[in-house]
């Protein structure tokens, strides 16, 4: 079937022209000038690169059919329209992959993107909101005879009739800064790509026979060998997964339910669990790895009384190091084993236990990231990092029969396979929900006694209704901004800037059951 050879499309480009360097001032020969960001990112992070200079919005409207390609466009344009418009784009130059942008929103090749899949009406344009978040789908959206969507409708017939096939919005990839139009610098992918070590690498000296000749079936492949290989070798180095990905790139996708802030690469990949709206900190993190022996071997559920202490806490970050005591009650007795009162104490960032009387001097505890001391009323028993090595204080060697299923494959393979089994005849997980679900609330209490120590109480925890039941209906709360430091006519000054005092029930109430944006809701608890 012919194609209309009188039809439009209008392309929409952000355009960006870089401001032109300056040379750099001298800096004075402070040895308190800022040399880096403690975060990570040298000279070649995006962030301190990125360029200053004029954005703006221009609009083409030029002959095309649905199969020509968004590059097709921007070729035309260049070459009859506007020469000064920049795109990259190596056809031809053994360089595929090099026209990445982001059309739409959504990063892409230029050379695969038609106008039969891109173009949009302006009606059905999807709009930013006030947080700079693009929905892809409102309740109005639901129903077909909606008013919006009738709207949208006889504005795409209209456009159709008068020969327009749409609307594309152009802009560079999202996630590096731009250079120039639709050229953004590539260069940080590129050098985190230099800096991969190859899995198979040559030592130069090649297999022989026992003749001595080239052993050529050494360097052969069957197909099932080459189509492994080929997963990892057609990478073309666009960008896009990058440009795509929300950690990578930044925007507004990766900030999730969590309060809107803008990007930064500070928060990711890893440093994410010390920043209060994304993570927990150091407890939230291993807490639910090392304390797991404790919680599943003296069968603990919810603390009844919880007490948080720290180094110094701050409105938007975990502190470095902290100290929490729970207090469980009593549980139901096992065989021979009376299970009264128990507390558990948990430290980190440095802070260490007292060390048990008759532990060797010299012996660390520390083994594979961590350790569990086990107090008993006829010995002490000691463990690593997930319950590794353990032994008696004593140096008794108990018979302790297997109990437990053992876990053949990996745990999280072994969590697919429960979920995929019948509830009627399923073998529980090694961690099943019904014992992870107490065991993570359990940790979470240890965050808020830390969040909650300005209270300067122990804390009494209702693990059934989810609150605590003992903090003054007046009590207030306020943690730190800013630790400042200044010398004052040669004297060292502390200067702290604190958060104005919130109820302290209503700040607890909310560090249990967050109020979250755009929609993100928690089912009502407790369940």
């Amino acid at each position: 079937m012919a194609e209309a050879s009188n039809t439009t499309v209008t392309l929409q480009v952000h355009r960006f022209t870089p401001r032109p360097e300056r040379a750099e001032r001298a800096r004075g020969g402070s040895p308190f000038a800022k040399k880096g960001s403690p975060f990570g990112g040298g000279s070649d992070s995006a962030a301190r690169r990125r360029p200053r200079g004029k954005q703006w919005v221009q609009e083409y409207t030029i002959p095309a059919r649905p199969s020509d390609t968004v590059l097709d466009c921007l070729l035309t344009i260049k070459r009859t329209v506007d020469p000064t418009l920049a795109f990259r784009y190596s056809c031809g130059h053994g360089m595929c992959g090099s026209d990445a942008v982001a059309i739409n929103g959504t990063p892409t090749l230029l050379c695969t993107a038609t106008i039969r899949d891109w173009a949009k009406q302006p009606g059905a344009m999807l709009e930013v909101d006030d947080e700079g978040f693009r929905h892809t789908g409102t309740e109005a959206e639901e129903s077909d005879d909606s008013a919006e969507n009738v709207a949208n409708a006889a504005a795409a017939q209209n456009s159709a009739a008068n020969g327009s096939l749409g609307v594309i919005e152009l802009a560079s990839l999202p996630g590096f800064p731009p250079q120039r139009d639709l050229i953004a610098d590539i260069d940080p992918m590129l050098n985190q790509i230099r800096k991969l070590t190859p899995y198979l690498q040559a030592d130069g000296v090649l297999a022989t026979t026992a003749e001595g000749n080239v052993d050529v079936f050494e360097y052969l492949q069957n197909p099932e060998q080459l189509a492994k290989y080929e997963l990892l070798s057609n990478c073309i180095a666009c960008g896009v997964c990058e440009g795509a990905c929300p950690v990578y790139a930044g925007g507004d996708a990766f900030i999730g339910p969590a309060p809107y802030r803008p990007y930064n690469s500070i928060y990711t990949p890893w440093n994410f669990r010390g920043w209060w709206d994304f993570g927990t900190g150091a407890l939230g993190d291993m807490a639910c790895h090392i304390l797991h022996p404790v919680f599943k071997a003296l069968k603990l559920g919810y603390p009844t009384k919880v007490q948080g202490s720290s180094t110094l806490l701050l409105s938007e970050s975990a502190p470095s190091a902290q100290r929490i005591k729970f207090v469980f009650p009593a549980r139901d007795n096992m065989p021979k084993v009376a299970m009264p009162e128990v507390e558990v104490y948990w430290y980190d960032g440095g802070l260490l236990p007292i060390r048990p009387e008759g532990l060797p001097a010299g012996k660390d505890l520390n083994d594979q990231g961590g350790c569990a001391i086990f107090y008993g009323t006829k010995d002490t028993l000691i463990c690593g990092c997930y319950g590794v090595n353990p032994y008696l204080l004593s140096g008794r060697v108990p018979e302790v029969p297997k109990v437990l299923r053992e876990v053949k494959e990996s745990h999280q393979m072994d969590w697919v396979r429960a979920c995929k089994e019948d509830a009627d005849d399923r073998t529980p997980a090694a961690s099943d929900f019904s014992e992870a679900g107490p065991f993570n609330e359990m940790v979470a209490m240890g965050v808020l006694a830390v969040r909650l120590q300005g209270l300067n109480q122990e804390l009494h925890w209702d693990g059934d209704n989810m609150r605590f039941t003992n903090i003054p209906a007046e009590a207030q709360i306020r943690s730190v901004i800013k630790d400042g430091f200044h010398i004052t006519d040669g004297h060292p000054t502390f200067d702290k800037t604190w958060t104005d005092p919130v109820n302290a029930n209503e700040f607890a109430q909310e560090l249990i059951k967050h109020t979250y944006h755009n929609g993100y809701k928690l089912p009502d608890m407790p369940l």
